[in-house]
């Protein structure tokens, strides 16, 4: 006999999702071939983001600065917008990538290219002497631009080197194209030996399109991102943008180098509208300091932000008063050589707009007070996103845990220690007093006509005070004699 016999122990596994909410993980949106539309974003790392990019971009000074910070997070998104019409083009993933395949061919290889409602042509092809897939692109673009019909056409190898032929029709509904078989007797490089034609697929011209569109597009493949960044916005699209981003769960962080936000009298900023507008999703940063300024180089305040503060305990830590590596105050002077501090009506002018602006009283460059564009904390902001997101991930983890869930106190009971679990990390993190109170309703309070609902609806059961951050302190002194 053995002891199991006696006493019979059984060990489950109870498998609990893993969390989808991560508040430290950026993107940038910028329009740059860097992204394939086709992909629409891409994820970079620390080490990986130099060699990934294209050089001199704002994306490589973004990364730059957002890896030069005290707190790194793993990895940061570049996302695509499309804010011109985009050509329709073709992609070959399997294309054979060995230059000296090709160049075997000689003069004796062709395309049959048929445009949609077009002629079909065969494109005469030569690769003598390549020694590069580079080369291989450019002998096709060779015979693109001595053809009848696709001399508009190109050939290229995209940011992440597989072969591309674009055609030169932009916009939604640009004819596309397909390739046939040449004449006999000719090498066809659409076969599987060679480009792969059956197995490459196609990406729809685009008009130009809003950046929450793209958003939008972004995060449908991959909802990760919760810190937004964007370059190349006009005044009216990054308005618009603002009001797409504080629709949803996420953060945007802004940057304005217009001269009319520091003007009290000027409405025509962005950040002017988008205050006037109450967002309390929207950072926006102030500052001189960009090349389209005049400015040597251009400095990225908001990659600092998703360097510095974000990677840190949600809600823990003030957008205000903790200092950025690689920044200088907002002010320039007018040689765009010099810092200087922007004046006491430049900084009025701007707070009454809804900015933030960087400053250095003391030898620590940091941000002037921390909040919104509509007045809220950007600290308080993330709090809430965290509790909401941490709430209802363990809500339903509890869920999947049971066998059922019932509006019974011992169910409601066990919701009430989850919420007071995360409010008690946000006491911890001096973002909710600890006098905080969670009201939940009794089983009796739930009608049969709510139980037939299977819903179960828990109205304002938290109420919390926040702990506002100290930007400024007034103290009065007295000697007595």
């Amino acid at each position: 006999m053995n002891t199991q016999e006696i006493v019979n122990v059984s060990v489950s596994l109870t498998a609990v999702p893993a969390s989808q909410a991560n508040f430290s993980v950026p993107i940038l949106l910028v329009d740059h071939a860097d992204v394939p539309i086709d992909r629409r974003y891409r994820t970079v790392t620390k080490s990986s983001y130099a060699t990934a990019l294209t050089a001199a971009t704002e994306q490589v000074g973004w990364c730059a600065e957002l890896w030069s910070q005290n707190y790194n997070p793993a990895l940061a998104y570049i996302g695509r917008w499309v804010s011109a019409a985009s050509p329709y083009y073709r992609v070959f993933p399997n294309a054979e990538d060995t230059a000296s395949v090709y160049a075997a061919l000689t003069n004796t290889a062709k395309i049959n290219m048929a445009e949609v409602d077009g002629t079909p042509e065969d494109i005469d092809l030569d690769f003598t002497g390549d020694t590069t897939m580079s080369d291989v692109v450019a002998t096709i673009n060779v015979g693109f631009a001595g053809s009848t019909n696709y001399t508009g056409y190109v050939a290229s190898l995209d940011a992440l080197s597989r072969v591309v032929i674009t055609s030169d029709n932009t916009g939604d509904g640009a004819k596309g194209f397909t390739m046939g078989t040449p004449a006999t007797g000719a090498i066809d490089l659409s076969g599987a030996s060679y480009l792969g034609y059956a197995t490459s697929f196609a990406q729809d011209g685009l008009d130009a399109e809003a950046l929450g569109t793209a958003l939008s597009a972004i995060l449908a493949k991959d909802n990760t991102p919760f810190i937004i960044c964007q370059r190349g916005g006009s005044i009216a699209q990054v308005v618009a943008f603002s009001t797409a981003v504080n629709a949803m769960d996420k953060i945007l962080l802004l940057v304005d180098d217009d001269a009319d936000a520091k003007d009290g009298t000027s409405t025509v900023d962005f950040g002017y509208q988008i205050e006037a507008l109450g967002h309390q999703k929207t950072h926006m940063t102030y500052t001189e300091h960009t090349v389209n300024n005049g400015a040597a180089a251009t400095q990225y305040p908001d990659a600092a932000i998703c360097g510095e503060i974000m990677p840190r305990p949600e809600g823990s830590a003030s957008f205000a008063l903790n200092g950025f590596s690689g920044l200088s105050e907002s002010g320039l002077d007018s040689d765009k050589t010099t810092v200087v501090p922007l004046t006491s009506d430049e900084r009025t002018a701007l707070e009454a707009k809804g900015y933030d602006y960087l400053i250095n009283p003391a030898g620590v460059v940091h941000l002037r007070h921390g909040l919104a564009a509509g007045g809220n904390e950007m600290r308080i902001r993330i709090g809430m996103a965290y509790l909401a997101a941490k709430v209802a991930e363990d809500y339903y983890a509890y869920m999947l845990a049971q066998a059922v869930v019932t509006y019974s106190n011992e169910d409601i009971t066990a919701m009430k220690s989850i919420v007071q679990f995360y409010a008690d990390i946000l006491v911890d993190r001096k973002l909710l007093s600890e006098d905080y109170t969670i009201t939940m309703p009794d089983q009796s309070s739930f009608t049969a006509a709510v139980k037939a609902t299977h819903t179960m609806t828990l109205s304002n059961i938290l109420d919390a005070p926040v702990m506002n951050s100290v930007n400024d302190v007034v103290a009065t002194l007295a000697f007595t004699v």
